[in-house]
């Protein structure tokens, strides 16, 4: 079963149960996925997070039902699975820029604004220009030293953190030489928010395990096989590598996420942030692709 395939079945499976309880865990498991790792591939080949796609496919049906139906408002919400009145009227004003009292009174509906489902060709038409990585490695256990991160990915929180970290790298001992720096971005099997919050280090490899540095983590990453990527440009354009790798590469691939953690590969490569001539390498746990 193709990528596509899996995403389409998540799909149909949403479209089935807009009104019942949906979790992120639920529908990544029609698809076969870890939910981590589905709601990276599910944005990357729709274009929209998989939170926001069930919210906008409940409003638009919240829509018709106001048009077509002489249901009240407070029986539509609740049918939707929203908590209150007051929370859907709040999240269906925020889409269509009206109250669900005034959307029904209108003499036309607020087309443009409707999430319709998305199609097999919808997804198709994303993926493009496939290639292969720069190559796969099999690294073996690596021991990681730095400080930690929490928060949404691509802050300017991270940048924060390496500036903080880059004059303290004298006060790890043991680093391996020639000094690698790596931004670790941790798995989370029980990942369930849709809002990109992530769990990072900004450290460097060590050779052995020792206590770390006051405020600094230590972490073990397992052997582990990984497609290495080079991004090139700012890092604010990270997002356009991942949704490369995750949307186009990935489904194209004879391989699967594998549960573990992604590295970001720091070298000589890497100018500043901002720069459009800085490249580092991302390294993406891989694993052969089951057959189903």
């Amino acid at each position: 079963m193709t990528y596509v395939d899996r995403l389409m079945r998540a799909l149909e499976f949403i479209e089935a149960n807009l009104a019942a309880p949906l979790s992120p865990q639920a529908v990544a498991e029609r698809a076969h996925f870890s939910v981590y790792h589905f709601q990276r591939i599910f944005r990357a080949m729709t274009g929209c997070s998989l939170g926001s796609y069930i919210r906008k496919r409940r409003l638009t049906e919240a829509s018709h039902r106001l048009r077509k139906t002489d249901s009240d408002i407070l029986a539509i919400a609740l049918g939707l699975q929203y908590e209150s009145q007051e929370a859907f009227s709040r999240a269906f004003k925020k889409m269509y820029g009206l109250t669900p009292g005034d959307y029904r009174n209108r003499r036309r509906s607020c087309s443009m604004r409707h999430q319709y489902p998305l199609s097999l060709q919808d997804v198709q038409l994303r993926q493009r220009n496939a290639a292969m990585p720069d190559k796969i490695v099999n690294l073996g256990e690596l021991i990681i030293v730095g400080l930690p991160y929490h928060g949404p990915g691509l802050s300017p929180e991270i940048g924060a953190t390496w500036e903080r970290f880059m004059p303290r790298l004298g006060e790890i001992r043991n680093v391996r030489q020639p000094v690698r720096v790596y931004g670790l971005c941790q798995y989370r099997p029980d990942a369930d928010d849709d809002d990109g919050t992530i769990d990072y280090i900004a450290g460097a490899e060590v050779e052995a395990v020792e206590p770390p540095p006051p405020d600094m983590v230590l972490r073990k990453v397992a052997p582990q096989s990984y497609a290495v990527f080079t991004h090139r440009g700012p890092v604010a354009e990270l997002k356009r590598s991942f949704n490369y790798i995750f949307g186009t590469w990935f489904p194209q691939s004879s391989y699967e996420p594998a549960q573990a953690d992604d590295l970001g590969v720091y070298d000589e490569r890497f100018i500043a942030a901002d720069s459009p001539e800085s490249e580092f390498d991302l390294y993406i746990p891989v694993a052969p692709r089951r057959k189903d």
